[in-house]
């Protein structure tokens, strides 16, 4: 632990008590060849990180510990570094405490990036003043909740900012703010995700759609206790998905697949796709694809499936969707919050 009790832990100034905070920082750092053959990176955060080495994901974490501690992750990323410049970012969560102190995944306290930064054992680079960050207004600070011991689920306005700075550290022109270390530090103790591409599914149906914003959908029992909080939500995704009504596909709605397994779709309102990755997979959810328009896309990752559009053992505990607000173009995402899952819609 020596080498990060030296780096001081860091938020964008202003920022570290409020709630549902997405912030990015990043640091050019220009190293040796021998450097690049075994460099490691010690990194804490509250709520969650995630490290990006020249634009590649290469972590996430920290694990939960208890209240007043923190778990340390160590990260060898020799062979994504090289001789000369490296961009190091981290994009970071800070959940804060918007629902009165409870939580199974967090520890409901204020945020914060900790990291220090280790070439053959010497401590070259630590988070301090110098640092810079971006606050990521393009994820929607104010959300329904995952479930009733979950944060806010996900919501976003895409566009080339919110990726730019993981390459660019010019972006980041946030001041931060340094604090003394108020926490203990522990090991991980438990393995890293593994972050291997998975992508062995298959196409069971598709259609179009439609929101019926008529029909009844019974709330979670958990959201007379926040009130004030869902009144002033401007979306609800996981709503609408339980009042989405599929139907085959409209005259004017065109599907076909390529020989690569490209879907693509020509849609005029709404339309939907469904994919079985076979069993349950536990892991963070990518998305690759092109739009000719504007548009949004939800990811609803489910346990179960119902028979034609039944969504009779769906409810809102937990809340399955995130939501994209996507730009005409490409669009490449990860979630940052995790998911057990079989399909994808």
């Amino acid at each position: 632990m020596e080498h990060i009790m030296k780096a001081s832990p860091i938020f964008l100034r202003g920022e570290k008590n409020n709630n549902n905070v997405q912030a990015g920082f990043s640091k050019s750092i220009v190293i040796n060849k021998e450097q690049a053959t075994n460099m490691q990176i010690h990194v804490t955060a509250c709520s969650f990180y995630r490290l990006y080495v020249n634009g590649t994901i290469v972590a996430h974490g920290p694990a939960r510990a208890g209240y007043k501690y923190l778990r340390v992750d160590t990260v060898d990323i020799s062979k994504y570094v090289n001789a000369g410049e490296n961009i190091i970012a981290f994009e970071v969560t800070s959940h804060g405490d918007p629902f009165g102190s409870y939580s199974n995944e967090i520890v409901c306290k204020p945020g914060l990036l900790a990291a220090a930064i280790v070439a053959n054992g010497e401590l070259i680079e630590q988070t301090d003043s110098s640092w810079r960050g971006i606050r990521l207004y393009h994820r929607v600070q104010r959300a329904e909740r995952i479930s009733h011991c979950r944060q806010n689920a996900e919501i976003y306005y895409l566009d080339d900012k919110y990726y730019k700075w993981r390459t660019d550290p010019t972006e980041c022109c946030h001041i931060v703010e340094c604090f003394p270390w108020e926490y203990s530090l522990i090991p991980r103790g438990m393995a890293m995700p593994t972050l291997e591409y998975d992508d062995h599914k298959y196409l069971t149906d598709y259609g179009s759609a439609y929101i019926d914003r008529t029909k009844n959908v019974e709330l979670p029992w958990f959201e007379a206790a926040h009130s004030l909080h869902y009144s002033q939500l401007e979306e609800r995704p996981g709503k609408e998905f339980l009042q989405t009504v599929e139907k085959e596909i409209a005259p004017d709605d065109t599907f076909y697949i390529e020989n690569d397994g490209t879907v693509k779709a020509l849609i005029h309102e709404e339309g939907y796709l469904n994919f079985d990755f076979i069993d349950n997979r536990m892991g963070f959810i990518g998305i690759e694809f092109e739009c000719d328009q504007a548009g949004t896309v939800d990811i609803v990752h489910l346990e179960s499936y119902g028979y034609m559009d039944d969504k009779s053992h769906l409810s809102l505990q937990p809340n399955p969707v995130t939501r994209l607000h996507v730009m005409k173009g490409k669009t490449s995402f990860v979630t940052m919050e995790p998911a057990l899952f079989r399909y994808i819609k």
